[in-house]
């Protein structure tokens, strides 16, 4: 009889333990699910950014005084070194002062009556996982100077990389010769 408790109370308890182990996986699984989902949900935002952004750049003129248009040499380590103004001397950026721009970005997609899916920080924590975004060349972020006034904080994309790089590229080029124009006046 004792034989039998001792054998059928180890059956339990192994029934017991698989009953955990596909809990726990189980727990797993959701967990992986919810943060899949989250991922995916991330990145459709960060896509929609950057589409709703080249439209505040393009609508906005207030924008122009917070993002601009620099050729770099991008290093192995995605570091920006050699900023210029000449498209000769490198590959196209942009350089984004993320406080400023993020606030006029906002107010542009509220103006179409949506909020915004994602805040400041999300960008770039989502922006630093991508090929796009580069690092400054040595301290916590860049600094560049923007219509005569000198930014830290700022962002910076490689155009080359971003997705709508190339219309970025042709929008931030056609305000930039267009500032040069009423410069010379």
């Amino acid at each position: 009889m004792l034989l039998n408790e001792v054998t059928g109370g180890s059956e339990a308890l192994r029934a017991l333990e698989k009953e955990n182990e596909t809990r726990g996986f189980q727990n797993f699984a959701i967990q992986h699910g919810v943060e899949s989902n989250q991922e995916s949900q991330d990145s459709t935002y960060i896509a929609t950014f950057w589409q709703d952004f080249l439209s505040a750049i393009r609508t906005n003129p207030d924008m122009n005084a917070y993002v601009t248009l620099r050729y770099v040499t991008i290093q192995p380590d995605r570091r920006v070194e050699n900023i210029s103004e000449s498209a000769k001397d490198g590959s196209p950026v942009m350089f984004i002062s993320a406080e400023t721009a993020f606030s006029i970005y906002e107010q542009e997609v509220r103006k179409t009556g949506r909020a915004t899916k994602l805040a400041r920080n999300d960008v770039h924590r989502e922006g630093k996982r991508e090929t796009y975004w580069l690092k400054p060349k040595s301290d916590q972020s860049h600094k560049v100077y923007i219509r005569g006034i000198r930014y830290s904080g700022c962002w910076c994309v490689d155009l080359n990389e971003l997705p709508f790089g190339e219309e970025f590229h042709y929008t931030l080029k056609g305000k930039v010769e267009k500032h040069e124009e009423q410069s010379l006046v």
